[in-house]
C-alpha cells in the first residue's frame, strides 16, 4: 500500500469514527432530554399529588376540628388528651386558635386536662404560637404552668428568638416571673445544646448587681442539672470543671452532684472523694439526694462510716429524717439494732422529730435515749410541746403519772406544760454538735428542726403508718 492510499484510508477511518461519535452524542442528548422531560413530568405530578394530599389533610383536619368542637360543646368529658394531641399535629395557627378558645371556655376539670394536652402538643410544634395563645388566657396558676412548658419548648427550638421576645414583651410582670421565663428558655436550650447555652449564660447575661449575678448563677445551675439529668454526666463534669474556680463553678458542680446522687450515688461519692477538700460540700449534696431517693440505703451507708468521721452523725440524721417521712416502723427497728453512740444521737433525734405527732409518748421515750444531755433535754421538751398542742389533757396526765420520767425530766415536762414553746426557748441552743464538736445550724436542719412553726417553733412532720414503735 503506497503512502497516498494509506493516508486516504486513515482519513476515511477518522471521518467514519467522527460520524459515529457524533451520532452517539446526538442519541445520548435526545435520550437525556427525554429523561429530563420525563423527570419534569414526574416532578410535576409529584407536586400535584403533594398539593392534593395537603388539601385533603386540611379538609380532614377542618372536619375533625368541627367534629371535636361539637363534642366539646355537647360532652367535653368524652374527649381524650390523646385525641387532642393527635389533632394538634395537623392544625394551622388559625385552627389552633379556634380549638384553644373552645377548650379555654370549658368548665370543670376537663378544662385543665384538655388544655394541658393541647398546649403540650402545640408548644412542641409551634412554641411561639403557643405563647401567643396563652398571652390572652389571663393570669392564673394553670396559665403560668402552661406558659412555662411553652418557653421550655421554645428554648429547645429557637432560644435566641425566645429571649428576644421576652425582652421586648416584658410588660408589667414581676421580676421574678420574668427571671423564671428566662430560666425556662435556658432549660430547653440546655436540653439541645448545653455548651452554647453555657456560653450565653457566661458571656451574654447581665452581671454586676446582686440580682443579675443570682440570675446568671441560677442559669448555670440549670444547665448543669439538665445535663446530668439527661445522663451526660461525663460531659457535664468535664465542661464545668474547666471553668475558672469560683462560685459559679462550685454551684454548677454541686448541681451535677445533686442529680448524679439521685441515680448513681456510689459513683457520685467516688467522684467527690477524688476531689479532696473541694468535694466535701458536694459529698453532702450527693448524700442529700440519695436520702431523698433511697433513705434506707443512705442511712446504712452513713452508719458504715468510721466513728471519727466528723459528718457521720449529721448524715445519719439526714437520711433518717427522709426515711421517716414514709415509714416509722422500719427505721425504729433499725435504730433498735444499733448500739448507743454519739453518732446514733442525731438519727434518734431525727426519728423523734417525725414520731412526735404520730406517737408522742413513744417519741418521748426515744428522746430519752439520746446520750448527749443538752440534746436529750431539748428533744424531750420539743416532743412535749408538740404533744401539749395536740392533746393537752393527755400530756398533763402523762407528766403527772408516768413512772418512766425521772424527777428532773418531770420538772422539765411540767415547765413545758405551763409555758409551751417558751420553755424550749429559755434553754437556748446546744453548745456542741449532735456527736460532739462545734454546733452549727446545718445539723439542726438535718434533723428536720430548722423550720419554723407558730411562734417560731420547729415543725414536726407526721410520718406514715400508725401504732406505737418498739424500743
Amino acid at each position: 500500500m503506497n503512502l497516498l492510499t494509506l493516508r486516504a484510508f486513515f482519513e476515511r477511518r477518522w471521518a467514519r469514527w467522527s460520524a459515529f461519535i457524533l451520532l452517539l452524542s446526538i442519541a445520548f442528548g435526545v435520550g437525556r432530554l427525554s429523561a429530563i422531560d420525563a423527570g419534569a413530568d414526574g416532578a410535576g405530578a409529584s407536586r400535584i399529588s403533594r398539593s392534593a394530599s395537603r388539601a385533603q389533610t386540611k379538609a380532614q383536619t377542618t372536619k375533625s376540628l368541627a367534629d371535636m368542637t361539637a363534642r366539646l360543646l355537647k360532652d367535653p368529658a368524652s374527649l381524650t388528651p390523646e385525641e387532642i394531641a393527635a389533632l394538634s399535629a395537623h392544625l394551622d395557627r388559625t385552627q389552633a386558635q379556634e380549638l384553644f378558645a373552645a377548650l379555654n371556655g370549658l368548665q370543670g376539670r376537663e378544662r385543665e386536662r384538655l388544655l394541658r394536652a393541647f398546649i403540650g402538643s402545640w408548644a412542641e410544634k409551634d412554641p411561639s404560637g403557643a405563647v401567643e395563645l396563652l398571652q390572652g388566657m389571663g393570669p392564673s396558676r394553670l396559665g403560668y404552668s402552661l406558659m412555662s412548658d411553652a418557653f421550655v419548648f421554645w428554648g429547645q427550638k429557637a432560644p435566641d428568638k425566645a429571649l428576644q421576645w421576652l425582652s421586648e414583651n416584658r410588660g408589667v410582670e414581676p421580676t421574678g416571673v420574668f427571671n423564671e421565663r428566662v430560666q425556662q428558655v435556658i432549660r430547653g436550650w440546655a436540653e439541645k445544646d448545653p455548651q452554647t447555652a453555657l456560653q450565653y449564660a457566661l458571656n451574654s447575661m447581665p452581671t454586676g448587681s446582686r440580682a443579675d449575678n443570682a440570675q446568671q448563677s441560677q442559669a448555670v445551675r440549670i444547665i448543669a442539672a439538665t445535663m446530668a439529668r439527661e445522663g451526660n454526666i461525663a460531659e457535664a463534669v468535664s465542661l464545668f470543671s474547666s471553668m475558672p474556680e469560683g462560685d459559679l463553678r462550685t454551684s454548677a458542680l454541686n448541681s451535677v452532684a445533686r442529680e448524679w446522687g439521685r441515680n448513681d450515688p456510689q459513683a457520685a461519692l467516688q467522684w467527690v472523694q477524688n476531689l479532696g477538700e473541694a468535694g466535701d460540700s458536694m459529698r453532702a449534696t450527693v448524700l442529700r439526694s440519695w436520702s431523698e431517693q433511697d433513705p434506707a440505703s443512705a442511712a446504712q451507708w452513713a452508719a458504715s462510716l468510721p466513728a471519727d468521721d466528723a459528718k457521720k452523725g449529721e448524715w445519719m440524721a439526714q437520711a433518717v429524717s427522709q426515711w421517716t417521712q414514709y415509714d416509722l416502723d422500719t427505721p425504729a427497728q433499725w435504730l433498735n439494732n444499733m448500739p448507743n453512740s454519739p453518732e446514733k444521737d442525731g438519727a434518734v433525734l431525727a426519728f423523734t422529730n417525725r414520731a412526735a405527732r404520730e406517737d408522742p409518748e413513744s417519741a418521748l421515750a426515744w428522746a430519752g435515749q439520746v446520750s448527749n444531755g443538752e440534746w436529750r433535754d431539748r428533744a424531750m421538751a420539743l416532743v412535749g410541746v408538740q404533744w401539749s398542742r395536740e392533746d393537752p389533757e393527755a400530756f398533763k396526765s402523762y407528766v403527772q403519772t408516768s413512772a418512766e420520767l425521772t424527777a428532773e425530766q418531770r420538772t422539765l415536762m411540767q415547765k413545758v406544760s405551763d409555758q409551751g414553746f417558751r420553755a424550749v426557748m429559755q434553754m437556748g441552743m446546744p453548745t456542741t454538735g449532735i456527736n460532739g464538736g462545734q454546733f452549727n445550724m446545718e445539723q439542726l436542719r438535718s434533723l428536720g428542726l430548722g423550720g419554723g412553726g407558730p411562734g417560731g417553733a420547729p415543725n414536726f412532720g407526721g410520718g406514715g403508718g400508725g401504732g406505737r414503735r418498739g424500743r
